[in-house]
């Protein structure tokens, strides 16, 4: 018996969303969540997001004189932003669609462009606004991804779910290095498409292997000075008294003047040096330096005489911050006027990521696509797919013209939660 037009679709949507799962290398490595439908209408595609609180130590047996000070909660947030829907859309004449192999193949591809969009996209996040950087000449991959975690360890901002994830290129140069330490579990195995995991707890790292890493160009900026002391504070949402107005803010932010930003670009990474000494990060639970130099990602350029940067610098010796504001300090000491801004990317290259886990959220987004088939006649068909993603498809014909169109899409936003506990690293 013929398939009817129906059961061609059916399978069609199956096909690709067999083939989105299995292809979905970076959505499985990071968090999800899932926000009420209505919150997200109602609050224009954004959900604030609480970030781990910290709370001071109090030494004593007779806590009654405890400043109130030392009582307080500062609760950190961050904005989750549901981007626009991703969309394959196609549009042909009813003769092109008489091979039953068209369908087949272009699921395929449809479910191959849709994962490899997600992991771009999470891969660009993660190079843009991941604030730890690095460059290596090391020849050995299992020091490379050593050199990711003691960074990560010395900061203390990461979970026990570290992933690291390395460029077609660098793969290849530390693949016969990796194995021959035995730190392999299983066959080893290079499938861009498919898992791209190569090895499982490598100096403390699922390490993985992807093509889809974009390029982070380095080189090409004039150095520049701040031309103020910074003095930043963590800082709660506010209530307005009279209005009740919610006013939220984005703890991961911060704006910093220097002379001149024409030169910078979005994802260039810093360092921030008083005279020749640089300003080193914290342990963020025990709040002692780790004698290594604190990094910084611009993630925008607000005027020629600013930059915004990740993560906002806190310093553990700014004389203007209460003893609970110290807690979320994450350098040493102050970065003061003159300080040097110094590009730590010196070359163009496509760069290895690193990441926590809790540092990535996706947020998926849904929509109420069945009034469509009620409203406007045409077919709707939808599917929540094993990872916890809605995928839709509308698909109708047009008398006049006898073309099909069809729209397949899944709809979500990623969002760094944690830029100190991601980055990338390039060798040289």
């Amino acid at each position: 018996m013929a398939l009817t037009s129906g059961k061609i679709v059916l399978n069609y949507f199956d096909k690709v969303i067999e083939t989105y799962e299995h292809q979905m290398l970076m959505l499985n490595l990071v968090n999800s969540y899932t926000p009420s439908a209505g919150d997200l209408q109602n609050s224009g595609n954004v959900i604030w997001r609480n970030k781990q609180q910290h709370a001071r130590i109090v030494e004593g047996f007779d806590l009654s004189g405890v400043s109130a000070a030392d009582k307080q909660v500062i609760q950190e947030e961050y904005p989750s932003v549901l981007g626009l829907p991703q969309n394959d859309l196609w549009e042909l004449r009813v003769d092109d669609l008489r091979d039953p192999t068209f369908w087949d193949n272009r699921a395929v591809q449809s479910g191959k462009l849709q994962a490899t969009n997600l992991n771009q996209a999470m891969a660009r996040a993660i190079v843009e606004q991941g604030s730890i950087y690095f460059e290596s000449s090391a020849t050995s991959g299992f020091d490379i991804v050593g050199q990711a975690k003691t960074i990560l360890d010395e900061r203390q901002t990461a979970s026990e779910d570290h992933h690291f994830l390395f460029t077609s290129r660098d793969e290849f140069k530390f693949s016969k290095d990796l194995a021959a330490r035995q730190t392999l579990q299983g066959r080893p195995e290079n499938d861009a498409w498919s898992k791209g995991q190569i090895g499982s707890n490598i100096a403390g790292f699922d390490i993985h292997a992807g093509s889809f890493v974009p390029l982070l160009v380095g080189g090409g900026v004039t150095p520049t000075t701040t031309t103020a002391t910074l003095s930043f504070a963590p800082e709660a949402g506010t209530v307005n008294a009279v209005t009740k107005v919610v006013t939220n803010i984005d703890y991961r932010t911060a704006t910093i003047p220097v002379l001149a930003s024409a030169t910078y670009a979005i994802g260039d990474k810093l360092t921030l040096d008083n005279g020749a000494v640089p300003v080193q990060s914290v342990g963020l639970a025990d709040k002692n330096a780790s004698g290594q130099v604190m990094t910084f990602t611009v993630v925008g350029i607000p005027s020629g005489t600013s930059l915004e940067i990740f993560p906002k610098p806190i310093a553990l010796d700014d004389a203007a911050l209460s003893a609970i504001e110290k807690e979320y300090a994450n350098i040493n000491t102050q970065v003061l006027s003159g300080a040097a801004v110094t590009q730590i990317n010196t070359v163009s290259q496509r760069p290895n990521i690193f990441w926590d886990k809790n540092a990535i959220e996706l947020l998926k987004g849904e929509a109420p696509l069945k009034l469509m088939s009620e409203f406007a006649g045409m077919k709707v068909l939808q599917s929540t797919m094993s990872n916890g993603q809605t995928m839709y498809m509308i698909y109708d014909g047009d008398i006049l013209t006898t073309n099909f169109t069809c729209r397949v899409f899944v709809w979500w936003g990623i969002t760094i939660a944690n830029p100190q506990a991601c980055g990338s690293c390039i060798t040289i």
